[in-house]
């Protein structure tokens, strides 16, 4: 199904997903992170706020939008505003109620704003990996380019600029290998159905 409230076609939330934790596991590998499955998961998982927010987003996209452009929000700002709650927090309470882990369920509510939630460096990845797949056009919906890139987050990871790079240069194969595991059993088309 698509995520229209979001402007996300078919497909396009699961695709974003998995980019986003493969993303975040490379970023863990070179950083030397030892919680790379809590990264991974985190990452694949940050934006389940967004399956069950969808129809309220596409109902008040338009009012969302304005106050982006005139009060200079960052989306998730204005969803919250309007909605009452933002698809970060919603989906963190959700991760609460299914017995996520503590830290999961933190890296989930903060992943839009990790500088108001401490030194964490598994926050920090997830945040990056995000970033990184909205620089690349993945999962670029409506929210996608009304967010505020934090560098000081950024810079705490110590990546370079070639790091970058190399992170992007070797995504699409990785992403490419998950998509055909998963063809293999006559998944991925379920699997996008999903999202």
């Amino acid at each position: 199904e698509a995520n229209a409230g979001y402007d996300l076609r078919k497909g396009e939330l699961w695709r974003y997903s998995v980019s986003s934790a493969l993303i975040a596991q490379d970023i863990a590998e070179r950083v030397g992170l030892s919680h790379g499955a809590l990264v991974f998961t985190s990452a694949l998982l940050k934006d389940i706020g967004k399956v069950i927010l969808n129809r309220f987003v596409g109902n008040t996209l338009e009012e969302i939008n304005r106050m982006v452009e005139e009060e200079s929000l960052a989306f998730i700002e204005a969803e919250e505003r309007i909605i009452g709650i933002n698809h970060a927090e919603l989906g963190a309470r959700v991760a609460e109620r299914w017995n996520f882990s503590p830290d999961m369920v933190h890296i989930i509510r903060h992943h839009h704003v990790p500088g108001r939630a401490g030194g964490d460096l598994c926050l920090a990845v997830v945040y990056l990996s995000d970033c990184i797949c909205m620089m690349m056009g993945n999962g670029v919906g409506a929210d996608g380019l009304a967010y505020r890139y934090d560098q000081d987050v950024v810079d705490r990871l110590n990546i370079s600029d070639i790091d970058l790079q190399k992170i992007m240069a070797g995504f699409r194969e990785r992403l490419r290998a998950v998509e055909e595991l998963v063809s293999l059993s006559g998944g991925v088309s379920k699997w996008r159905s999903m999202y």
